[in-house]
């Protein structure tokens, strides 16, 4: 007996998204206006900065460290995260198509705004005009053993305790994570992963090899994807491009990296 093709049903949905840069970050918040999906933004820390100790016998002025300059401004470019969809335009309407490819972005943002960030660069390895760990962070100072992720946090940790004063955000690949959680390094905090003295950790798309520690993170994108649509008469084929403008931005500017090779160089 032949039956008629399977019905069309609604697809399911998604499950949850994952833990990633989305959940530690500050936002995602609106971009503030057009001029800013175009130039990024620019801001300055208002807590950073140093203090000192000093003796309660009422030392002299020639016994103070001079006074702070205000902090410098912050400033990062702006990318965009893009998705596109080719397909037929016989049975299915344009915006049944548009819905599907918000849906792809929005399933695909989070992990490449993690490997952006991470790297500085697009999908080609061109350089992003934007702020990014790896211009940022400077190499740890202290040794420590890249084979082993106890060694390995201990000495960013430290790098963040001598610059940093709030709690620092560790950007980690996902496959470090179960080294780090066997190690005793990850801790369940609400919906955040912690370290035991309270770093937080961003598990994600990030590159393999080394971990990066940084000041808190902030997200700036755009409030809504643009979309942009273009139909083939010729060949019925209509092709929708959906992108969004980010911009990230580091407290403090703080920035340290370590290498993590867990099985050795």
């Amino acid at each position: 007996m032949a039956f008629p093709p399977a019905p069309i049903v609604a697809a399911p949905e998604p499950g949850l998204q994952r833990y990633g840069l989305f959940r530690v970050a500050a936002g995602p918040l609106d971009m503030p206006g057009p001029h800013a999906e175009a130039a990024g933004v620019r801001y300055t820390p208002p807590a950073c900065g140093d203090s000192y100790a000093v003796a309660v016998d009422c030392p002299g002025p020639t016994e103070l460290p001079a006074p702070d300059t205000d902090n410098a401004e912050l400033a990062t470019g702006v990318f965009s995260v893009r998705s596109a969809l080719e397909c037929s335009a016989v049975g299915v309407t344009e915006a049944e198509y548009r819905a599907r490819l918000l849906r792809r972005l929005e399933a695909s943002e989070q992990p490449t705004v993690e490997t952006a960030f991470a790297s500085g660069l697009d999908y080609s390895g061109g350089t992003l005009n934007a702020l990014s760990l790896d211009g940022a962070a400077e190499a740890v100072t202290g040794p420590y053993d890249s084979t082993d992720i106890r060694s390995v946090v201990g000495a960013l940790l430290q790098e963040a305790v001598a610059a940093y004063g709030f709690r620092p955000v560790i950007h980690a690949p996902a496959s470090a994570e179960p080294y780090a959680t066997d190690a005793g390094l990850v801790v369940a905090d609400g919906t955040f992963l912690r370290t035991p003295s309270g770093a937080l950790w961003a598990f994600g798309a990030y590159p393999a090899g080394e971990l990066f520690i940084s000041g808190a993170i902030t997200i700036w994108r755009a409030a809504d994807p643009a979309v942009y649509s273009v139909f083939d008469q010729a060949t019925n084929v209509r092709t929708l491009v959906a992108e969004r403008a980010y911009a990230l931005g580091i407290d403090c500017g703080f920035a340290a990296r370590a290498d993590f090779t867990p099985l050795g160089s």
